[in-house]
Parts: C-alpha cells; structure tokens; sequence
C-alpha cells in the first residue's frame, strides 16, 4: 500500500502572554493512498490544529511547529518555506473547511473564486478554467452549474455551499482532501448527501482523505483508519473495525456507548462526566484521569505512552502488562 502522508511526533504551540504552550502533542499517524482516516474526538481535543497543521494553515506569530515531521511526497512540510507550501497547498492537498460562507469571499461570484483557485495552480486560460469549473460544478450535483457560476455565496444554500468547496477543493485533483467536520450546521439529509458525495469523488479520483469530525456514526460509515484524540494527544489508533469492535481507551468507549442502538429502549443516554481540560489547565497525569471510571493513582500522577495493543496504539497504563 502506498503512503502518501506520514506525521511523526509533531507538537504544535501557541505563544499566549508571551508564554509558549502546547496545543497538541506526540500527534503520529499515515495516510494510505486511497484510504479515509477519520479523526475523531470532542471539541477542543486538537483536531482541528493537527489538521491545519498539516497545510501550515495557522498564523505564525501565534502558533508554530516546534517537534515532529509531516512526511508529503518526499518532502518535510514542517520544514518547507511559505512559498512551497503554496505551491502544495491548493494542488496536491486541499481542505473543505466546517462553514462555507466563511471560506468563501462574499463581494466575488462563484465563478470568479473557482476560476481564480483553478487558474493559481493550473497553466490554463481564462476560458479553460470557466468551462472546467462548470465541470466540478456539474459533478457535484449543483443545477444549471453554468449560470450558478454567475451568482454569489448568498444566493446558494448552506449545502449547495458546501457542494462549491468541494468543487473547489477537488478541482486540481489533490492527493489529500482534508474534511474538517464538514456537514456541520446541515440538516440530517443534506449531511448524508454531502458525505456519499465526498466518498464518491474520492474513489473516482484515487484521493485520500482525512476527515475530522465528532460524530461516530460518521466514522463508522466513512473510515479505513480512526485516529480518537483528547486534549490535544493520540489516546489510541487503529482500523475502523477493530475501533468499534474492541474499543481499548476508556474514552473511545465513553464515545461509542453514547450513541443509542436501533433496538435499545433509552431513557437517558449515557455520558462522559466533565469536560475537556483547556491547554492552560493541563493535568499532571493522564488528561482523561477526572474523567475516568478506570483512573487509578498512577494515572493521576503520570501520563501514558502510546502502547501496542490489538495492532494499534492505545494510551492507557491498563494495558501496560499486555503491550507487545
């Protein structure tokens, strides 16, 4: 199987009050060409910083990569300067990100920013470049693609938006999609659309795909690999199978139990007490310890590594004795 990325070690941190901190830590996992990894996790747990991270998508006086590579094509993006991330950017790994009217200037017209995205990394003229955006457009299901290419972000709906950055992201023909939760604020139907959408494109076009979202239905449907985060480091790694399978972290299985099952009459469902620890408010030990049904004394004093179990990685001092 080819891989196509490979992140080892990366730590990424924020400067606040002139103090560095960091946002997440001993992040590694690979991508596989053709393959979906999805990153799961709760709100705040770095899913989205080791996503940018990846595209150097992040503002340097504030943030920055201080351990760790990010292994693309021979080349170690933490290290390259501004102007050849721009030129991979965009062309060989592109993003949709979680709200569309946001990415998408509202003063130009679909057709002007496609043309424009298309033009920047392709030796194309002007007209080339419209008929081809008429092209994704029409692949991504949007009606009469040619005269939606004159209007604006507000005259598209919140899906229909969306079906545009996918268009976008996908009209150079990335080896990397990245999907940062990227049917959030959609209806349930729309939400399925937009996903059997991205999954059929990719498998078209032999992309990989990272998708970042909170949602286990979502992995269970969409991934190869998960990857489940927590405050800001890889608490276990693994097929999707084997994930829900044999869930190993105390946390994968708080996640997976709090999805109700088809036949289960549910009163209440069940939850994971607290809330996730701000980077500025780490725990000394395990940073799920106050959360833990499992916690022991030695979880609250130090933190776990990353051990092998069941053919992945699972941070957790359960499973000391038993990692191979």
């Amino acid at each position: 199987m080819e891989r196509v990325l490979e992140v080892n070690n990366l730590k990424v941190e924020f400067m606040l009050k002139k103090k560095s901190i960091p946002a997440v830590e001993d992040i590694s996992f690979h991508l596989d060409k053709g393959k979906t990894l999805c990153i799961v996790g709760e709100s705040g747990c770095g899913k989205s910083v080791t996503a940018t991270s990846i595209m150097r998508l992040y503002d340097s006086s504030i943030a920055r990569i201080t351990e760790g590579s990010i292994l693309f094509d021979q080349k170690d993006l933490a290290k390259c300067t501004d102007k050849e991330i721009r030129e991979i950017c965009g062309k060989d790994i592109s993003m949709i990100f979680q709200e569309p009217m946001t990415s998408l200037n509202p003063v130009y017209t679909i057709g002007q920013q496609m043309i424009e995205m298309i033009r920047s990394h392709q030796k194309i003229s002007k007209k080339e470049a419209f008929d081809y955006a008429v092209q994704m457009l029409e692949k991504v299901k949007i009606p009469e693609p040619e005269k939606r290419m004159k209007d604006y972000p507000h005259q598209f709906s919140g899906g229909m938006r969306q079906r545009v950055m996918i268009a976008m992201a996908l009209s150079c023909k990335p080896k990397i999609l990245i999907c940062d939760e990227p049917t959030t604020a959609l209806d349930v139907t729309v939400q399925k659309q937009i996903l059997n959408l991205i999954d059929d494109l990719k498998e078209s076009m032999g992309t990989s795909e990272i998708l970042i979202t909170h949602d286990m239905g979502v992995v269970a449907e969409m991934a190869d690999d998960t990857l489940v985060m927590y405050a800001g480091k890889v608490v276990e790694y693994n097929n999707a199978d084997e994930i829900f399978r044999n869930p190993q972290h105390p946390y994968t299985r708080g996640l997976l139990k709090s999805i109700p099952h088809i036949n289960d009459s549910v009163e209440m469902l069940p939850t994971i007490e607290g809330t996730v620890p701000t980077i500025v408010n780490m725990p000394k030990g395990c940073r799920f310890a106050d959360r833990c049904p499992s916690c022991t004394q030695k979880c609250k004093e130090q933190d776990s590594p990353l051990f092998d179990v069941n053919g992945g990685k699972v941070r957790c001092w359960l499973y000391e004795k038993d990692a191979k």
